[in-house]
């Protein structure tokens, strides 16, 4: 996941390609007057800083937040929502955290491109809602943990978004013919969460939600707490709904949730997705994941293929999905350069290869009366057969949507008449029930510290004793201060208590000894501390190791099977990932007895 975002981070600020609309960009305060959408230059980029809530993540963060407008047509808008990956927990947010932490100005490329003719939003008035808050746009959240300034983590996502919403509001109130939006990466999310609440903001003709490069899958039961610890549920962009309302606070709310909601309420506007078969970015994402949440279950790019599908495939069913899906593994198309080159085969995808994606966006938004059709390169005839045309008999009148009000700082009166009545809450400080979990593995790991010190000293004090009258069946797990867990074995869970002067200790038996070496020619690897030992057991040492695959791990004869997890190759991966800090213990999870 943070190679992701440093990914990311260069694609948007395109440093080494030298792009055009990355020197000095004009830049003004709301705090100094009101920011004018008609004092700005045409076609060129603007940074507006909000002030007030507005922040990026960490408070040692040099750059302050701002939104970026590139002005064009009145009565066409796109909203995008800039991607950057997302920092949801105390161990992602260490070290190299997989966010952007600093406003990035994205550079006039691809579908922010102003003088290619082939760019389907040239004429559009552009508002880019900057991200450096990883939070997917959402986060209003105060976190338990710190930054590197020792400050508390602030995520503050949804008040950035919601100042460049009212700034928006405020100088585009007119009907639009086009409204856009769209994001790419976690952007994409953004864009989905916020979807419902602009759509009814802007009175408008056309409107469309494009999907670049992320579809929220995510491991299983991990997406209702990250949703819900961002402070989605009291954010207010769920309010139109009770039954997500219900699923958000119950931590059970799931971005499928939101996008089959979405579709159901507006049957009328195009749910375009772009993505990849194997998206190697969305891959990693999903596996930093599980790492962050401890949990082992990884996917391959096949077994991520196999739940896309499925995922594409449930939202087939609704009128305005459309779809265009790559072979390959690229990733985020809409904000870069290769936009004009990519095909059904990817950014890269030569010789040229069907309609290219530049071209099927010049059907969004789908005015009435016209069509749009899915393109794949090989999916199943249901995903590519899909058509969706925009409906004849109606011009969408929108209204404002109402939102449970808040208390938003140094918000005036103009603005709650502008804008729908989104407002913040200043949160109480968060802290979340797996925080408890935390710390108790942190008095846990200090307690077995602890034992298994008192346990070598209680090893020595024996063995020495005993040394000479060990057998090698002994050895390999007969001895007092042992302790034996498995799985697959139930005679080890045969255990014995015996004093050892003064402290309780774990006695295992000739019978569960020589259960353990069964278990071990079965294909499970057994651990004890004698299997590096040396002296006059050295070859037989040696010989038991050989036989039994033996390794050293503190004080304890562990038995795991073998296949468990492959602990080298998953550290390798972290570091690919630059995800640190993080507690893997390479056992037989869930399985632990004594």
């Amino acid at each position: 996941m943070a190679s992701g975002a440093h990914r990311v981070l260069l694609l948007l600020s395109a440093l080494a390609s030298g792009e055009p609309g990355l020197s000095s960009p004009a830049r003004c305060r709301l705090e100094d007057g009101s920011c004018p959408l008609h004092d700005m230059e045409l076609d060129s980029s603007t940074l507006v800083v909000p002030g007030g809530q507005s922040r990026c993540i960490f408070s040692n963060t040099a750059s302050e937040y701002a939104f970026q407008v590139i002005p064009g047509d009145a009565d066409k808008l796109l909203i995008f929502f800039q991607g950057g990956g997302a920092c949801f927990n105390d161990a992602s947010t260490q070290g190299a955290a997989p966010c952007l932490s600093h406003v990035v100005e994205q550079p006039l490329v691809g579908i922010f491109d102003r003088t290619n003719a082939a760019n389907p939003y040239r004429k559009h008035t552009v508002v880019h809602i900057n991200y450096c808050s990883g939070d997917l746009h959402i986060g209003n959240v105060v976190r338990w943990y710190l930054d590197g300034a020792g400050q508390r983590v602030e995520q503050r996502g949804f008040p950035n978004a919601l100042s460049a919403i009212k700034w928006t509001r405020r100088n585009m109130a007119g009907r639009l013919a086009s409204l856009v939006i769209a994001g790419s990466s976690t952007g994409a999310l953004g864009a989905q969460l916020w979807a419902a609440t602009l759509l009814r903001s802007f009175s408008h003709q056309s409107a469309a939600v494009i999907s670049d490069s992320a579809l929220g899958i995510f491991p299983e039961h991990s997406q209702g707490p990250l949703l819900a610890g961002f402070g989605l549920c009291k954010s207010g962009l769920l309010d139109d709904s009770a039954a997500l309302q219900r699923l958000c606070r119950s931590q059970q709310l799931t971005m499928q949730d939101i996008f089959h909601q979405l579709a159901a309420e507006y049957p009328h506007v195009a749910l375009p997705v772009i993505t990849s078969q194997q998206d190697a970015m969305q891959i990693k994402i999903y596996n930093a994941v599980c790492m962050a949440n401890m949990m082992t279950e990884r996917d391959s790019a096949a077994e991520w293929e196999s739940k896309l599908i499925a995922t594409l495939e449930s939202y087939n069913k609704h009128p305005g999905f459309v779809l265009y899906l790559m072979s390959g593994n690229s990733d985020y198309f809409l904000p870069v350069k290769e936009l004009f080159t990519t095909d059904l085969r990817g950014k890269h995808g030569l010789p040229s290869y069907g309609l290219k994606l530049v071209q099927w966006l010049e059907s969004l938004p789908v005015f009435a009366g016209q069509s749009i059709s899915s393109e794949c390169s090989a999916c199943a005839p249901v995903l590519a057969s899909k058509t969706f045309t925009a409906p004849t008999a109606r011009l969408q009148q929108e209204s404002l949507v109402a939102v449970q009000p808040r208390d938003l700082p140094k918000e005036s009166k103009d603005d709650v008449e502008l804008l729908p009545s989104i407002h913040v809450e200043p949160p109480s400080l968060e802290y979340p029930w797996w925080s408890y979990l935390y710390y108790a593995a942190l008095l846990v790991t200090a307690a077995l510290l602890s034992l298994g010190a008192a346990q070598e000293w209680c090893h020595r004090s024996s063995f020495q004793s005993d040394a000479h009258h060990e057998s090698s069946q002994d050895i390999l797990g007969g001895h007092p201060c042992c302790r034996v867990t498995s799985k697959r074995t139930p005679a080890l869970a045969e255990v014995y208590k015996l004093p050892c002067k003064g402290a309780r200790r774990w006695w295992l038996g000739q019978q569960a000894s020589a259960g353990c070496r069964t278990a071990c020619s079965q294909g499970v690897k057994v651990h004890h501390p004698l299997a590096n030992g040396g002296g006059e057991h050295q070859g037989v040492h040696d010989e038991h190791r050989q036989h039994l695959n033996l390794d050293l791990v503190g004080d304890l004869v562990t038995c795991i099977r073998a296949s468990t997890i492959d602990s080298e190759a998953l550290m390798k991966e972290v570091t690919e990932e630059e995800m640190t800090e993080f507690f893997i213990y390479a056992g037989c999870p869930g399985n632990w007895r004594g």
